[in-house]
């Protein structure tokens, strides 16, 4: 399940549960065996780029790439499948993202938090969306970008984490690095 709560922390006051910045916690994390088959689907997919077996990245923009160079929105959801008990920041998941997230969080819960509104093409069957700020569940990406619109995460105020009901257990997996 997909838990999206609507508005921005101020990043010095969350605790290391909460991943703010992917493209350093992905670099300061990221593990061999994170190349899987979900991987090579994304930067297949959104980078339009290939895997190869030597964990390095063909790309027709860049040539070859180390991993460390895909792109915020892949490096994030393949953190999200391997990276369980902490709160994502959701804006650093780009628009070309958002069916592969809603197809993981069918597999795995994920929470995150979100201050943009993303133009989601195709929505996933059986999806739902939990948006932790009135606990409604969302079905269809037309539902989804009322309920957004209709939310108050354009005032530019910052929330607190801790007055978040988060639905899973948070855990810090890596105590001693800040991301």
């Amino acid at each position: 399940m997909l838990y999206v709560y609507v508005g921005k922390f101020m990043s010095n006051e969350c605790p290391k549960t909460y991943i703010k910045d992917s493209d350093a916690a992905f670099n300061s994390l990221y593990k061999k065996d994170w190349l899987d088959f979900w991987a090579e689907y994304l930067i297949k997919n959104i980078d339009k780029s290939d895997l190869l077996s030597n964990g390095f990245i063909s790309s027709p923009y860049l040539g070859t790439i180390s991993v460390e160079d895909i792109s915020g929105t892949a490096k994030t959801l393949i953190m999200m499948k391997n990276i369980h008990g902490v709160v994502y920041n959701g804006d650093c998941i780009g628009d070309n993202g958002w069916e592969a997230l809603l197809v993981l969080s069918k597999h795995y819960d994920i929470a995150m938090s979100l201050s943009y509104c993303p133009n989601i093409e195709r929505w996933p069957n059986n999806s739902i969306v939990t948006f932790l700020n009135d606990s409604s569940k969302i079905y269809s990406a037309k539902e989804f970008l009322i309920k957004l619109l209709g939310l108050d995460n354009d005032s530019g105020e910052f929330h607190d984490f801790y007055s978040i009901i988060w639905p899973i257990k948070l855990v810090n997996p890596y105590p001693d690095i800040d991301f």
